[in-house]
């Protein structure tokens, strides 16, 4: 059974509603008073809302007309006249057990249909019209065709239909409704309904691809993840529990999608499923042009003028949706997946130039059959399922590739893929294994490669580990990159980002700072991507006027979309690093809020990771919260020394400043501890996981000051600032005092606030620390412009209009902080002997440790009583408390 999480009790999901589809439904409604026509037929794919869009068209028609419902059903199919039988009771009563005549049938239903009135012909609803007896869809013909009524049909393929029926929609005599997928916009306001409350875009999102857009499908994926516990409501938002979560599978919920289909039909359905789009001429051996043309009237089979993606090339088909290719993929046994790969082979499917998806499927079915697969081939499928995301069948293809000419790119392709699953040992062991077998006969440019993809299963590891790659890389550097597509060049970005993951800043803008005074001309991606690992390597010197005119060059060129989606993505993270660095939170806010090529699915989406983070080392644990949770769920890679990491030490900071402890301290149960034990790398994670656990009152100050310590003499002036300014504002008299004595030669606003936070820490300079406090809210740090604001209020004797500036502060950050009402699950009022006492003793700067063992608690209980206190008080973080308890007592 699934426990609802901390918080407050789960309120139930609100009931499926039928949402209006404005436009369609006029458009069904203009279809259906087009002069010629008898009636209407609404086609679309299993589950679309068909059903829905007819009953929204009778409500609309039924103020004029009467409107009547005929359902088709299995049972009723069985006999004559079995669907039109609830409204033949003025039959004679001596029609013996013959069926009866159809005029006295027809009679009887048209006195039926007057006696109901309306200004206008009625209105006939047939649902499931392929279950409808040929007897009733005879009659329903004959009057719609006389002009007695009008008729709305319901199918997902009209010509699977009685012969009556299909008549007329060859005639021409029925119009044509497609009910299509819903967009975007219609999910997330169903899904909105459905969950109620917030939602946050990442779970939008993996539901929206998970269902196709299919409202039945979403339906059932709603249902599921609530009661399975996948989709959770904690705090007042709703996030995925991907250890919970298990999707159904898609063909059973589309109905057996080939049951109704003809055995050639099947054939080709199965065909195109498993191997993308297939050729018209192959198409047409395979199946007559009406079966064919059925298919395609019934929205199942689209046929285009081109290859996949709109590539010219000769006419072939596809299926109509991602849901109905995955539901049929599902569908075929592998006994009968040997049957499809023999006749693809038959009818040259994949010959020619065959597309990369089509190739991609084609390579998966003969892996699946067991017969042997090319090497070529298998290198390209494994290439373009990593470019898919689908690094299980990436793996299965280049691990099926044997010793010989494409043993290295099968061994690189291994490598990524292990990578992608976090299983960085097991790229690591391939790796070596192929240099210890054919270093001395690879090729420079295949050397070249093996090192790069070695950099990067290098990249966060120890230091030792990284100092052997960049080792490697620089052995095998021969001159300068002249142009993008050099190995050369992409050598040089290598060597970049593993020494940047190193901390070896001052060596990486020595040697960045030519390529990017050269200008683009060596290359625009070289140029951008250097440029933003040099903005970040200046920021963490320290260097960050400099920093921040550099990223300003790269980020116009970024922004003008040129770059790949994979460099793009590369190219806005350096920026990120070095503009977090410099505390330009808004700038980073409004890259991340425009659309672009960064987004890549492989790691969640790199909005809700990046804003999450901008939040949460702005104090705002509440906001960061749920794009946190919503980024964690979208990861489709387990990498805990990587993003992952990161994500879960910045979620477990973002819980502690939003009161809940306990959640805090699952995350950083989860957090790899091996993580980030050097002094070197990126200084986000660092300060995540000593944030959170300074915020939950762990006593860990010193550990923070040392960190800090090495940063200022390794010179990683930048670094060290944000590190140090974490120690200083719980109040570390040493961080203050190192603080104090860094030089500053360019600093950007955070640097420049800590500086001025520590000075006037140390010298009670109220003034100072009321100036330094309005400046960071107006940047919208809020979390360090409390603390910023309460040292003031804790100088001595401090003058009344520091006072009043330094309470104006506090009160507009509060507010922008404050989380959604009864967010903590703490009750209002005033505290409790034993929270005063924890509250009282926080202030004094003790630690939890230090508190249990003086009060004779568990440390849980401390922090139990302490995030008690911070809720009735309304603060969010411990350096807060000496203000608030004085201002409670008074």
């Amino acid at each position: 059974m699934h426990t609802p999480p901390r918080g407050g009790p789960v309120a139930p999901p609100g009931r499926w509603t039928v949402r209006p589809r404005p436009d369609l439904l006029a458009h069904a409604l203009a279809e259906l008073a087009r002069p010629g026509v008898v009636g209407i037929a609404v086609t679309g794919e299993a589950g679309s809302g068909k059903t829905t869009l007819a009953t929204q068209v009778g409500a609309a028609e039924g103020a004029r007309c009467a409107v009547l419902l005929v359902r088709g059903t299995s049972l009723a199919a069985r006999h004559p006249y079995g669907a039109l039988s609830p409204y033949l009771d003025g039959l004679p009563a001596d029609v013996g057990d013959s069926p009866p005549d159809p005029l006295t049938v027809t009679r009887a239903l048209q006195l039926r249909l007057r006696g109901l009135g309306g200004a206008t012909a009625p209105l006939v609803v047939v649902d499931n019209v392929d279950q409808v007896d040929e007897h009733s869809a005879g009659v329903l013909g004959a009057l719609a065709g006389s002009g007695a009524l009008r008729l709305l049909v319901v199918a997902d393929d009209v010509t699977t239909g009685p012969d009556a029926v299909v008549d007329l929609w060859r005639d021409g005599l029925l119009g044509a409704v497609v009910v299509h997928p819903w967009n975007a916009e219609e999910m997330d306001a169903a899904i909105r309904d459905r969950l109620g409350g917030p939602v946050p875009a990442g779970v939008r999102r993996h539901l929206q691809e998970s269902s196709d857009g299919n409202p039945m499908l979403l339906r059932h994926l709603l249902e599921l993840g609530v009661h399975s516990g996948g989709l959770v409501r904690s705090h007042g938002s709703w996030t995925i529990d991907p250890f919970r979560w298990s999707a159904p599978e898609a063909g059973g919920l589309l109905d057996a999608p080939l049951a109704r289909w003809t055995a050639a039909q099947r054939q080709l359905l199965e065909l195109v499923a498993l191997t993308d789009h297939v050729p018209l001429t192959a198409v047409d051996r395979l199946l007559p042009p009406d079966q064919l043309e059925a298919l395609q009237r019934a929205g199942v089979v689209v046929v285009e003028a081109g290859r996949a993606g709109g590539l010219p090339g000769p006419p072939t088909a596809r299926l109509a949706s991602p849901a109905l290719a995955r539901a049929i993929g599902q569908q075929v046994p592998w006994a009968r997946r040997r049957a499809v790969l023999q006749t693809a082979m038959e009818l040259g499917v994949g010959g020619g130039d065959p597309s990369a998806a089509q190739e991609l499927g084609l390579a998966a079915l003969t892996l699946d059959t067991g017969a042997v697969l090319d090497p070529a081939l298998a290198v390209r499928a494994a290439g373009t399922a990593l470019l898919q995301h689908d690094a299980p069948l990436a793996l299965r293809l280049a691990g099926a590739v044997p010793g010989g000419d494409h043993e290295v790119a099968a061994t690189m392709l291994r490598s990524q893929a292990s990578r992608m699953l976090g299983l960085i040992d097991d790229a690591v062991s391939a790796l070596e294994e192929l240099r210890a077998r054919r270093w001395a006969t690879m090729s420079a440019g295949e050397r070249v490669y093996w090192a790069i993809e070695r950099a990067d299963t290098a990249r966060y590891a120890p230091t030792s580990v990284r100092e052997t790659a960049l080792e490697v890389l620089d052995s095998l550097r021969t001159g300068a990159p002249v142009t993008d597509a050099d190995p050369e060049a992409m050598l040089d970005v290598a060597w970049a980002s593993l020494a940047f993951s190193g901390g070896r800043y001052a060596e990486l803008v020595e040697r960045l700072r030519p390529v990017h005074d050269a200008g683009t001309s060596s290359g625009v991606e070289r140029w951008a991507v250097s440029g933003s690992l040099l903005a970040a390597g200046l920021a963490a010197l320290g260097q960050q006027q400099e920093a921040r005119t550099v990223a300003a060059e790269v980020a116009e060129v970024w922004h003008r979309g040129q770059l790949p989606p994979d460099l793009s993505m590369v190219v806005l993270s350096g920026l990120n690093v070095a503009l977090v660095t410099c505390g330009e939170w808004s700038r980073v806010r409004d890259q991340l809020a425009l659309p672009g090529p960064h987004r890549d699915a492989r790691n969640g989406n790199p909005d809700d990771l990046g804003l999450g983070l901008v939040h949460v080392l702005c104090g705002d644990g509440h906001r960061a919260r749920p794009l946190l949770r919503a980024a964690l769920a979208g990861f489709a890679l387990r990498d805990p020394h990587r993003l992952e990491g990161l994500a879960r030490a910045a979620l477990a900071w973002a819980e502690a400043q939003a009161g809940d402890a306990a959640a805090a301290r699952s995350e950083l149960s989860r957090y790899a501890p091996t993580m980030w034990l050097d002094y070197d790398g990126p200084v986000t994670p660092q300060l995540s996981l000593s944030g959170a656990r300074l915020a939950l009152g762990d006593d860990v100050q010193d550990d923070v000051v040392e960190r800090g310590r090495v940063l200022l003499e390794r010179g990683h002036l930048g670094n060290a600032a944000v590190v140090l300014s974490q120690a200083a504002r719980h109040g570390s008299a040493a961080a203050v005092a190192l603080l104090r004595g860094m030089p500053m030669d360019s600093p950007g606003p955070w640097m420049r606030a800590a500086r001025d936070h520590a000075e006037g820490v140390a010298t009670g300079d109220a003034d100072l620390l009321v100036r330094t406090a309005q400046r960071l809210l107006a940047a919208g740090d809020l979390g360090f412009a409390v603390d910023a604001a309460t040292a003031a209020l804790d100088v001595p004797d401090v003058a009344r209009e520091a006072e009043r500036g330094a309470a104006k502060v506090l009160q507009l950050a509060r507010r922008q902080l404050a989380g959604p009402a009864g967010d903590t699950g703490a009750v209002a009022g005033p505290l409790t002997r034993r929270e005063r006492e924890v509250a009282e003793r926080a202030a004094r700067r003790l630690s939890n440790a230090e508190i249990a063992a003086d009060l004779h608690l568990s440390v849980r209980t401390v922090e139990s009583y302490l995030q008690s206190a911070f809720g009735k008080l309304g603060i969010n973080s411990r350096t807060e408390l000496t203000a608030a308890l004085a201002e409670s007592a008074g």
